[in-house]
């Protein structure tokens, strides 16, 4: 095998995964098993350091890992607890921060969008209730009284404010799963926004989809909600100038 990259620079040396890796990943294939439920305490250090035949350290390591995942929580003086595992855990972050990176994947990253948030308003079409569609229209209320001060000093947070409209229409719909796919999303779309654009993104537009889609949702109307997604994301990503693939012969 090769020991340089295919640009001719050095592959650094990768060593063998390290035990407490091991015992994190045999502690997250037990609890995945049912052994331990969200909620239930894992064994004193000492007990899973004899049970696992590793040391104290190994273990106290693994644990840190695995609070780190969102899988565990430590409370001090009382011990670790699993937690509920959340959706979005399901995806590597090296996949997430590969995919985030490149500019090559910016169209990808806007079809997977367009696919989840069309499932998701549908459904939050169905099972919104007053406090979704309350929390929802603060948010939008919150954006223009943001956008009152100028978007010059604001532009990253009116970026944010509307992640957050985002993902809480997604726990709107009622489905773990989607919300957690969502969130999967977050950074690159995060990393997409920072691409060079077309024209500036019209902060009032944005919220103006947002307005619309909960006026779609309050009447329980799905295919107004869909139609006013589909084209509030389309929009956005016809914004996104696409990296070139291959030499511009004009240039």
């Amino acid at each position: 095998m090769s020991d340089v990259s295919p640009d001719g620079t050095p592959l650094r040396a990768v060593g063998r995964p390290s035990l407490a890796r091991e015992v994190a990943d045999s502690l997250v294939e037990q609890i995945a098993a049912g052994r331990w439920r969200p909620g239930d305490q894992l064994p004193p250090e000492p007990v899973l350091a004899q049970q696992l035949g590793v040391s104290r350290s190994s273990v106290r390591e693994a644990v840190h890992r695995l609070q780190a995942q969102g899988l565990v929580r430590v409370v001090h003086g009382r011990g670790t607890y699993v937690l509920e595992a959340r959706p979005s855990l399901l995806v590597p972050d090296g996949i997430v921060d590969l995919i985030a990176r490149s500019p090559d994947h910016v169209d990808e990253v806007h079809e997977a969008r367009l696919v989840l948030e069309l499932g998701i308003v549908e459904l939050a079409a169905q099972r919104a209730d007053e406090r979704d569609l309350a929390e929802l229209r603060d948010l939008i209320s919150e954006g223009r009284r943001l956008l009152q001060h100028g978007l010059s000093t604001h532009e990253t947070e009116a970026f944010e404010l509307g992640l957050r409209f985002h993902l809480r229409l997604a726990e709107a719909a009622r489905s773990p799963l989607l919300a957690g796919l969502y969130e999967v999303l977050v950074e690159p779309l995060r990393r997409t926004s920072q691409y060079r654009q077309r024209s500036r993104p019209n902060p009032h537009e944005e919220l103006d989809f947002h307005e619309a889609i909960v006026e779609a949702i309050e009447r329980r109307d799905t295919s107004a909600a869909v139609a006013v997604m589909r084209e509030h994301v389309q929009h956005t990503a016809a914004l996104v100038v696409r990296p070139r693939t291959e030499p511009d012969p004009a240039a």
